[in-house]
């Protein structure tokens, strides 16, 4: 493998990784006293809309084109899935408790997350003229959007 694949491959994926390993490393940690004046069910939700949406930029590979529905849906599952072995990893860490309702509220960032993903491909890679036939669903990047087509 040559340079250029690897350093993007490093892009697309390091900064999920990085944001997994920043999860454990809190989820082993005794206390968090920065985080006690904030509600923990926002905070639960806050970081695993992060996660989701890092996983859905990961598995699509780039944001230069709309996040797929099943690519969503696929995110969400792993997202929901590695909240469940942070909940029992929790369990394991001292003055740490293990909560199912942590998880429900981490499903649900991670779902309002990927929800404004959707929306926002949706708007920001809008179908092309309607008169451009077959291709009229093709997605349209934000900078054509911006051009002005000569008249």
């Amino acid at each position: 493998m040559t340079a250029r694949p690897l350093l993007r491959r490093v892009v697309v994926w390091g900064p999920l990784a990085a944001y997994l390993a920043l999860i454990y490393f809190l989820s082993s940690r005794t206390s968090t006293p920065w985080a006690t004046p904030y509600p923990d069910k926002l905070l639960h939700a806050l970081e695993y809309g992060v996660l989701a949406a890092l996983t859905a930029r990961a598995l699509n590979g780039t944001v230069r084109r709309p996040i797929p529905a099943g690519l969503l849906a696929f995110a969400w599952s792993l997202v929901l899935v590695y909240a469940v072995t942070d909940e029992i990893h929790q369990a394991f860490v001292p003055n740490r408790v293990s909560d199912w309702r942590d998880v429900v509220a981490d499903a649900v960032g991670a779902a309002v997350a990927l929800a404004l993903l959707w929306l926002a491909g949706r708007l920001i890679f809008r179908p092309a003229a309607a008169g451009a036939g077959n291709n009229a669903r093709a997605p349209r990047p934000l900078n054509d959007l911006a051009r002005k087509e000569p008249t």
